[in-house]
């Protein structure tokens, strides 16, 4: 089995503004979420979802998956 080391670089709270509840507040950039394609490992990719989900909110995060996670005219986002 291949070693699996993930390495995420998240805001620290001076980048956050917690007062904001919308889906592209301060120290939330959709444009940088993990990108997924068929045959990817799929596990990794879910385990990197967690942890922003976790750390942005569901609400936040959610909305942006279709458009930036999954890659055009691939089979998993049809």
């Amino acid at each position: 089995m291949a070693d699996q080391n993930i390495t995420i670089n998240l805001p620290n709270d001076r980048d956050r503004d917690i007062t904001d509840t919308g889906p592209t507040g301060r120290g939330f950039d959709s444009k940088k979420l993990p990108k997924y394609a068929f045959g990817k490992k799929l596990a990794e990719w879910i385990k990197l979802m967690d942890i922003i989900v976790m750390s942005y909110g569901e609400t936040k995060v959610c909305p942006s998956v279709l458009m930036h996670c999954l890659l055009e005219g691939d089979v998993v986002r049809a």
